[in-house]
């Protein structure tokens, strides 16, 4: 029988935290540690050469956190956090589908997280979102992107729209622009209603970022964002609640 070997990254600014992982890890044939990293930059040169199979990823370090490391993950290696965060910290991390170790890490935990690893496939091309719960205004969501894997914050979405084939684009209140695999139906189950509205077949937008609306032809109305030239088509049976919603929204 072959065995696939995993090659790991630990990084933690623990160096007894490293140490027990790699006393963890020490029984398990097809993981072995080949890196580990204290810091962010000390990360970041292990991650600029080398392509780990998967990283173990405490969250505070030194020079940033671990959320400051992900874009500099490969899509193909998978992110296990370890950390000692609380639980409202965890639960942001099971939204988002990412595995997760709590500190001190448990044997039978850790079985649990590489019989996972060792049941994929080995690609992270997972559709965003995946959870079955919905997010809250104040959650980080992971999504994996056209550019790479990155952490954004809920509340900070402005509008998302289907962008043709598989693909949805989810434009930041930053301006920023990302692709993502997923439908828009998809991100209108999880969102918080009470901050986004799907606003057309094609488009939610955050609520707080109604600017106005604007006449397109006789029947035909679009949303106007903050600071967002883009027309976002809307359903006329949506205009008199949009309507109300900027009459309560200062500004």
């Amino acid at each position: 029988m072959t065995i696939s070997l995993y090659r790991a990254l630990i990084i933690d600014d623990e160096p007894p935290a490293r140490k027990e992982m790699r006393f963890l890890l020490k029984d398990q044939v097809d993981f072995v540690v080949e890196w580990e990293a204290g810091s962010v930059s000390e990360a970041q040169k292990i991650l600029s050469s080398c392509t780990p199979d998967v990283v173990f990823l405490d969250i505070h370090l030194r020079g940033g956190t671990g959320f400051d490391l992900i874009s500099h993950i490969r899509e193909d290696t998978d992110v296990v956090f370890v950390t000692a965060y609380d639980a409202y910290a965890v639960r942001a991390f099971e939204v988002n589908a990412l595995d997760y170790l709590t500190k001190p890490v448990s044997p039978a935990r850790l079985d649990s997280t590489l019989n996972r690893l060792r049941r994929k496939s080995g690609t992270f091309d997972i559709p965003v979102p995946m959870s079955s719960e919905k997010y809250r205004e104040d959650d980080k969501i992971l999504m994996v992107t056209t550019i790479g894997r990155v952490f954004i914050d809920c509340h900070k979405i402005r509008s998302i729209t289907a962008a043709g084939g598989n693909y949805i684009s989810v434009r930041l209140i930053s301006d920023t622009e990302y692709l993502v695999r997923g439908t828009v139906k998809d991100w209108e189950t999880k969102l918080p209603h009470q901050r986004f509205l799907r606003i057309h077949r094609n488009a939610i937008v955050n609520n707080t970022q109604l600017r106005s609306l604007t006449r397109l032809a006789p029947r035909k109305y679009a949303v106007m964002l903050h600071n967002d030239d883009t027309p976002y088509n809307i359903s006329r049976n949506l205009i008199s609640y949009v309507e109300q919603l900027l009459t309560a929204t200062p500004g």
